[in-house]
């Protein structure tokens, strides 16, 4: 088929040139080119000729078409979705703004012309590209979970996984998607740690049927000589999948023990970390660049199950001097080996980084599947006194680097150095399970300074550990603080809208966690208001929300320190001069009232 499309693509644009001019498709014709489109780009191979002939281009055209009948408009989508399956189809329509562009169609149903079922249906497809499209920090945005359609359109992708799950004749569809399709999707959505967390507190059976998932595609897997190929590399693809998803809910301690307890799954995890399945390779720019190979994946798994025993180091492993071992993730292998050349022209400590103990040329992801890189690495962060921390976007998204920074800090609790490359946009902060690791360690700059500042300043901070460090906030926290002073200026905390107060949680560093927890709060008034009444009843306030926070995360302990963050901040916004004098004498006339009352009522009840 594609040696014919290769021989076609005249008429291949002719095809999407007569479908553009029927702006409004009320030609029957122009519904079945949109239909062959779709067809076609369900092969991911043909996507890069399709590419070629505009089709992306087309896509924007048609979307853009105003109130399209239901029936085109999900051939649309579904082209759109097939293209954001592939590496390049992404990047095209990134380049084109596609989620820009189709920001209309979340519009309220009450100005749309589909009845309920039918709005539900273009919400969830559109939901499915937003998925494919967005960079995986986009995704991490902590209040995705206060909309109520993200919730249900969160339901409906699990409901159709669990029903292709039950076709038993090993193809997997439900609704013309293959179960790879909405899996995929909800590994990029697993992103957000909140957003895994809901679905598997809403669901206390969701790990047991993706284990049980996973355990029935791997055994009904056909051989590569099998005459449903395309179904074999679809079941591949959400057998990657599964594993991606079981890594990310491994790193959570309140799953770690279940998943212990499933001896059928371990065994297959075991085994799949060993190379054991049918297809060892697939297109490159088929295989979605946010997943782990499952081979990576699973090895992850294990990692963390793993009871690590940390043994203290004995005389004879003792160092003369110290050692830093280097933790980045590959997408930062240039600026890594530019480092590392730079620190060995010094000689004042021993170094670790995987490349300089593997292949000395070879990237990061070429050694990825060692069958000892994770014991290496292990021992690596256990020997060193120092851990270099390379801190990026691209360290944020990978599970791998969460594994490594986890283990230095959480089990053996290493000193850190976060230095920042001199291609992080300037504006980038680390949140999140990063953010939350590197909060008040000092840290290097690269785009601020020179490679040769920047490292002689670095070797001076490993070379003398008992120099005191001035404990500064994360690179751009200072900024933040600082612009959010002036739009306070511009801006009353009185003025706040939601987004204000989202940026407020950001800003002051205070864990995701909590935000949800307060996402009742809408303005900054609601804010100040609340911190003037934890004032008041600061013990009670935190017996309350210790509860509230164990019921919402599972059992889940509130960390002292998170509160302590979240309560600073809150006094320090009461500062603000928010109210005039007159509603401030009139709220401390109540607030003394009040006082005065309870303090009534626990004598009356001593």
């Amino acid at each position: 088929m594609r040696a014919h499309l290769e021989q076609s693509k005249t008429l291949v644009q002719a095809l999407m040139d007569y479908s553009l001019q029927d702006s409004e498709f009320k030609s029957l014709v122009s519904l079945e080119i949109i239909r062959f489109f779709k067809i076609t780009t369900r092969k991911t191979t043909l996507i890069p000729l399709l590419l070629d002939c505009g089709i992306a281009e087309a896509c924007v055209k048609w979307i853009s078409v105003p109130n399209p009948s239901y029936n085109s408009l999900q051939l649309i989508l579904r082209v759109i979705h097939n293209i954001s399956r592939h590496n390049g189809g992404s990047d095209r329509l990134n380049e084109l703004k596609m989620t820009t562009v189709m920001h209309r169609l979340k519009r309220p149903r009450e100005e749309t012309n589909f009845n309920d079922n039918d709005y539900e249906e273009v919400q969830l497809a559109v939901t499915m590209i937003y998925a494919l499209l967005l960079e995986p920090q986009t995704l991490k945005n902590n209040t995705l979970l206060s909309n109520e359609r993200f919730i249900r359109i969160i339901k409906q992708i699990l409901q159709m996984i669990i029903t292709a799950s039950q076709h038993t004749n090993g193809f997997y569809f439900y609704n013309c998607f293959h179960i790879s399709e909405p899996l995929i999707v909800l590994t990029k959505l697993f992103n957000n740690d909140s957003v895994l967390l809901h679905c598997l507190g809403e669901s206390p059976t969701c790990l047991d049927f993706f284990c049980q998932l996973l355990i029935q595609i791997h055994c009904r897997q056909p051989s590569a000589a099998d005459e449903h190929e395309y179904i074999t590399v679809l079941n591949y693809l959400a057998v990657i999948a599964l594993c991606n998803i079981l890594w990310s809910i491994s790193f959570h301690d309140q799953y770690k023990e279940k998943l212990k307890e499933k001896t059928e799954i371990l065994k297959l995890i075991d085994r799949l970390s060993s190379g054991d399945f049918a297809i060892q390779q697939l297109d490159a720019a088929s295989e979605p660049r946010h997943l782990s190979s499952i081979r990576k994946a699973c090895e992850g798994i294990l990692w963390n199950l793993e009871e690590k025993v940390v043994t203290p180091i004995t005389p004879t492993l003792m160092r003369q001097r110290p050692m830093a071992m280097i933790s980045y993730s590959h997408v930062d292998t240039p600026f890594c080996k530019e480092l590392v050349a730079k620190l060995q022209t010094h000689n004042e400590f021993d170094l670790w980084v995987d490349f300089l103990h593997y292949h000395q040329d070879s990237s990061r992801s070429s050694i990825s599947h060692s069958d000892d890189i994770w014991e290496e690495i292990a021992r690596a962060i256990e020997l060193a006194s120092i851990i270099i921390l390379i801190v990026s976007k691209d360290y944020y998204d990978s599970k791998s680097c969460r594994q490594e920074l986890s283990y230095a800090s959480d089990a053996l609790k290493k000193r850190i150095i976060p230095i920042y490359t001199n291609t992080v946009q300037q504006n980038y902060k680390a949140n999140g399970w990063l953010g939350i690791r590197i909060a008040g360690q000092k840290y290097i700059h690269f785009g601020r300074k020179s490679l040769d500042l920047g490292v002689r300043e670095l070797v001076s901070m490993i070379s003398d550990p008992q120099k005191p460090q001035p404990v500064l906030p994360s690179p751009s926290v200072l900024e933040q603080k600082q612009q959010l002073q002036e739009t306070n200026e511009k801006n009353p905390v009185g003025q706040w809208t939601k987004e204000d107060l989202h940026q407020w949680f950001i800003t002051n560093q205070i864990h995701s966690n909590l935000e949800l927890l307060y996402n009742e709060l809408h303005t900054g008034t609601s804010l100040v208001l609340y911190a003037r009444h934890l004032k008041m009843y600061y013990r009670q306030e935190y017996e309350f929300l210790c509860d509230k926070h164990r019921e919402k995360y599972y059992g889940k302990q509130l960390d002292t320190v998170q509160f302590i963050v979240f309560v600073d901040a809150l006094l320090q916004l009461d500062k603000t001069d928010l109210f005039s004098k007159e509603v401030e004498e009139q709220m401390m006339s109540v607030r003394d009232r009040v006082k005065e009352q309870t303090e009534n009522e626990q004598q009356t009840w001593l």
